[in-house]
């Protein structure tokens, strides 16, 4: 299955990463790979598990009454693997054509979070933690105690995922900014202290 001229084509990939949400599982970037994904689940004997049309060879089988095996085969970066119950991954292996590789597999938040600046007070970087749980327009700016913006940070569509976000003020004097999120319409303001 991972040999042949299809594995040629395709970059070297030296780990894959996946993200999870509670029934589905998806590929970050292209590349080739196969998945052999073990998945518990509730007693259900109706569970229905669908596969990427873009896969080249895939399919799930159950193991027991609360768990499944799914074996995908893709080239391509997307949704791998849903359903129409909630599942919980138990183990992935992942090999591409010259073995078998690390997988990084992240959730996917459920709830917009914010996390505290830190250090705060800072000099002259400062760092926020935030969370998105769906596909939304933000927009991240500093403003300064006058209420002027002194830099936006982000101001476009943000995909679902965990992220770190840093402010370098080594051009600003110091004193009290606030960094305003706005996400898709919803404001959080947070207090910051730059201290040179």
């Amino acid at each position: 299955i991972l040999g042949g001229g299809i594995a040629r084509e395709h970059r070297v990939m030296d780990s894959v990463n996946l993200t999870c949400t509670s029934n589905s599982i998806t590929l970050k970037e292209d590349g080739f790979v196969a998945l052999d994904i073990t998945l518990e689940h509730s007693i259900d004997t109706n569970i229905e598990f669908v596969l990427s049309s873009e896969s080249i060879a895939a399919g799930c089988e159950s193991i027991s009454a609360t768990s499944s095996r799914c074996i995908i085969s893709t080239e391509h970066a997307g949704e791998g693997l849903t359903s129409d119950s909630e599942f919980e991954v138990v183990e992935i292996t992942a090999a591409v054509p010259m073995g078998y590789v690390e997988v990084n597999l992240k959730g996917i938040p459920t709830e917009f979070v914010i996390g505290n600046a830190y250090p705060n007070p800072f000099n002259p970087v400062v760092s926020f933690d935030y969370a998105v749980p769906v596909s939304t327009d933000m927009a991240i700016k500093v403003y300064d105690i006058s209420g002027r913006v002194v830099s936006t940070l982000i101001d476009n569509v943000v995909e679902p995922g965990f992220y770190s976000l840093t402010w370098n003020a080594d051009q600003n004097s110091s004193g009290v900014y606030f960094v305003r999120f706005n996400v898709g319409g919803d404001m959080t303001t947070k207090k910051i202290m730059l201290v040179k």
